[in-house]
């Protein structure tokens, strides 16, 4: 694999997230400047150790401008210790250096400001029991009404289903519905909702899985 030095905009930009983040408390622009060259130092010497070099990594220093520019989005923060990584894992004993660790922690704090992660579930509930799963081809051959003996005894479905899906079942195979059995497999008062993506997945089921 290659290998590239990273500017000093990348390396600030990881330092400056350790030092601005909640979860880095307490960090000073000295604190920073010590990961940045941490981080550049490893880089350089996976560079050296992929090409055969001796390159030395220039000195880093965290400046208060750094801290105002870094980027905002986690996404372009935890990428960019992606590509660090990717850059310097070449030396034997990376797994275990400092700066390996330091991109971890960088990841996992920034993976908390992700969008939706703090309404995120923790834990994933267990499915129902198969006799409560609704399947929706018996809701099809039922005319598609939630109120069908089918669901009765169940576990409480709303089952809203798209009118061209439907229209689209009712027209094609019914070999579709087994894209669609796991759909209705929600823990509690599920909800099965069917719409334009689901529509697509019946027409390319309809036209690529005939063997089904």
């Amino acid at each position: 694999m290659s290998a590239f030095i990273v500017n000093r905009t990348h390396i600030a930009a990881l330092a400056a997230f350790c030092t601005n983040s909640q979860d880095w408390a307490g960090r000073s622009l000295k604190d920073g400047t010590r990961i940045g060259n941490i981080l550049w130092d490893a880089n350089y010497r996976s560079v050296n150790v992929r090409y055969d070099e001796d390159d030395s990594a220039p000195v880093f220093t965290l400046h208060t401008a750094d801290l105002v520019n870094m980027p905002s989005d986690p996404v372009v923060v935890i990428k960019a210790c992606h590509c660090l990584e990717y850059q310097s894992c070449e030396f034997e004993e990376w797994p275990q250096s400092e700066a390996c660790g330091i991109l971890e922690s960088i990841v996992s704090s920034a993976c908390h400001k992700l969008s939706g992660y703090e309404a995120a579930p923790w834990g994933i509930a267990e499915l129902p029991e198969e006799d409560n799963v609704v399947s929706l081809y018996e809701l099809a051959t039922a005319g598609w009404s939630p109120d069908a003996p089918c669901i009765q005894g169940r576990l409480s479905y709303d089952v809203l289903l798209a009118p061209e899906l439907i229209g689209h079942w009712r027209a094609h195979d019914v070999r579709a519905q087994r894209l669609f059995e796991t759909s209705a497999r929600q823990r509690g008062r599920g909800l099965v909702q069917l719409g334009a993506n689901a529509l697509a997945a019946c027409v390319f089921i309809d036209t690529n899985a005939q063997d089904l």
